[in-house]
């Protein structure tokens, strides 16, 4: 049975850091993964690296969830040439385990997500206790008519994907 990671890069880490002379003869895209974890990259920065470093090829069961802060570099792998693999028009076992979770209820924000990584890829997050959201049920709600969204796809954004994600990392 394989292991499975879920990765958040939430804003910037921080912590005791993982010391680069261990990394000596890495693969980039691991050494990438790595930095990312210990701050050294944006989270942006390190998501592109992981997309085009090999590191979803290497951990097959590897799963990231990016918050709305690192959606320029979802957007950016998105644009090359295979789209990184993370597009949801990418056929299954190809396809790449990242989550968008929204961090806000950002209309355009959610329906880019949407529109890049397919809804089953997207977890609406408010920032709570941070930004204290108000009506969060009746805003999502009509964002999810406005889209046009299938009812399994609004239960998946709304809390299904979040827990569909958590069940496969063992948590």
């Amino acid at each position: 049975m394989e292991t499975l990671e879920v990765v958040d890069f939430h804003n910037h880490f921080v912590g005791p850091g993982f010391p680069l002379t261990t990394l000596a003869g890495v693969p980039q895209g691991q050494r990438a993964f790595w930095e990312a974890v210990n701050g050294r990259l944006s989270a942006p920065e390190a998501l592109f690296a992981l997309l085009e470093g090999g590191v979803f090829e290497e951990l097959r069961g590897l799963r990231v969830v990016v918050t709305a802060l690192a959606f320029g570099g979802v957007l950016l792998a998105a644009g090359m040439p295979d789209g990184s693999r993370l597009r949801k028009d990418v056929p299954g076992p190809d396809r790449r385990h990242v989550f968008i979770d929204t961090t806000g209820m950002d209309r355009v924000g959610i329906r880019g997500a949407i529109e890049t990584v397919g809804a089953d890829h997207v977890l609406t997050g408010t920032d709570w206790p941070v930004v204290q959201e108000k009506s969060v049920d009746a805003r999502l709600q009509a964002m999810f008519d406005e889209f046009g969204l299938a009812a399994d796809e609004r239960r998946g954004i709304a809390g299904q994907n979040a827990l569909r994600l958590l069940k496969a990392s063992g948590s």
